[in-house]
């Protein structure tokens, strides 16, 4: 089952997928029921997560740099971590 509460990534990691030269994809696997969490965020914010979580950075293949992606789970790890101004998308 998901949880759908903020959590912190399981083994503190998460992967960043590039959309714009702004923002982009976080996704890492929820600490509690390894369902993968999304959170949209902007390259200035992903740079707040720096000695919290580690971020590898990943190219977008080309099916998915061309089709309009949406954020889960607003209220995952992301606001957990980046706080509550975060979870607006």
């Amino acid at each position: 089952l998901k949880c759908r509460a903020p959590r912190v990534p399981a083994l503190g990691i998460a992967d960043y997928v590039p959309l714009s030269p702004t923002t982009g994809n976080l996704a890492a696997l929820c600490s509690t029921c390894t369902t993968i969490m999304h959170k949209a965020i902007s390259l200035a914010a992903l740079a707040a997560l720096a000695g919290i979580v580690e971020v590898t950075v990943r190219q977008a293949s080309k099916h998915l740099s061309s089709v309009v992606t949406r954020s889960h789970h607003k209220n995952s790890i992301w606001g957990l971590v980046l706080g509550a101004g975060a979870n607006a998308s």
